[in-house]
């Protein structure tokens, strides 16, 4: 299945959890297509579901590892692909880290995962298959008491939780602000838990979203109307150029490490860094670096470094890598 097709088929899948996204679609574009600039898709942390499991999928959709995220205090850990072809968008997929649960919860979940037949997420049809096993409506219930994200994946199974406008690309709007209004004007309702307009200049994105839509959902024992899907917004506050920009410092970095150019290596990370202080690939260079040059304090600073903006800016812990780097810089051991 090539990208295209892949997306137009999520997307079909997206508008009967989300029907005022049809509605926006047109206002926003005017009948002419909209930019994505990612979609985001969810799943639980198991062995034949987990993000491991599920990553020949975006391989064989042409998609490449970006980076990885981890969110503590949601139990979540995510991370996002991205295609050589700069127009498509960016594919972000998170799972619920079971182990970290109630047992309670993972009493009502592995049971649903093991209704999974085998097989059955080798391809990528799978993401936009929709649930494939059987749920009660106390269930939904009960795992909405502990966790939203549990409860909605468990009602809506393999879907596209939300759709992400690129903002930068949307004729005749110049910032989310614009958006929000022009909705608002129109009788969408917004998403205004933790202010409407999420992010900020300091870490370069600005977002917004809809309320989910309430649609019918069929649970084992009759029909209710759930949360479903929603559509949201996004403005990066830096230009295509500074993204390709801080991928070139990046490979530079690489290949200066590899050559043994350590001054380069450093000197390369630190000018990608200054534009996209959010890099952890960057951020793990530079801890590579300072290793290779024997300076473990060095090293750990700039893990301290990076750990505070990710917490401060993104509620975010920092990757198993840059933590890995930390250990060996604090034990004293090479890389």
């Amino acid at each position: 299945m090539d990208p295209n097709t892949f997306f137009a088929r999520l997307w079909d899948d997206f508008l009967a959890h989300a029907p005022s996204a049809e509605g926006i679609h047109a206002l926003l574009g005017g009948g002419a297509p909209i930019v994505n600039d990612h979609i985001a898709l969810r799943t639980f942390a198991t062995e034949r579901l987990g993000v491991d499991a599920l990553d020949p999928l975006f391989g064989a959709l042409g998609y490449e590892l970006g980076d990885h995220y981890r969110f503590r205090a949601k139990k979540l850990r995510a991370r996002y692909y991205r295609h050589p072809d700069p127009a498509q968008p960016k594919i972000f997929i998170s799972e619920l880290l079971l182990d970290e649960c109630s047992g309670a919860l993972r009493d009502t979940v592995l049971p649903l995962c093991e209704q999974v037949p085998a097989g059955a997420a080798d391809e990528p049809a799978f993401l936009f298959g929709g649930r494939p096993w059987d749920l009660p409506f106390a269930s939904y219930q009960a795992l909405r008491g502990e966790s939203e994200y549990a409860a909605w994946l468990a009602a809506h199974g393999y879907r596209a939780n939300h759709f992400t406008v690129s903002v930068n690309d949307l004729p005749g709007f110049d910032s989310v602000a614009a958006v929000n209004a022009a909705l608002k004007r129109a009788g969408y309702a917004l998403n205004d838990s933790g202010g409407e307009i999420k992010g900020s200049p300091e870490v370069l994105l600005e977002q917004s979203s809809t309320l989910a839509d309430r649609v019918p959902v069929r649970f084992s024992d009759g029909e209710q109307v759930i949360p479903g899907c929603f559509y949201e917004f996004a403005a990066q506050l830096r230009t295509r150029t500074e993204d390709i920009a801080v991928d070139n410092f990046v490979k530079a970095a690489e290949l200066a490490l590899a050559a043994e150019d350590l001054a380069e290596a450093l000197e390369h990370t630190r000018l990608g860094l200054e534009i996209a202080p959010f890099r952890q690939d960057a951020h793990a260079l530079k801890m590579r670096t300072h290793i290779r040059l024997g300076q473990p304090a060095q090293a750990i600073d700039q893990f301290e470094t990076a750990k505070a903006f990710l917490s401060r800016e993104y509620e975010l812990e920092p990757s198993t890598e840059l933590i890995e780097l930390f250990h060996r810089a604090r034990l004293g051991f090479g890389v």
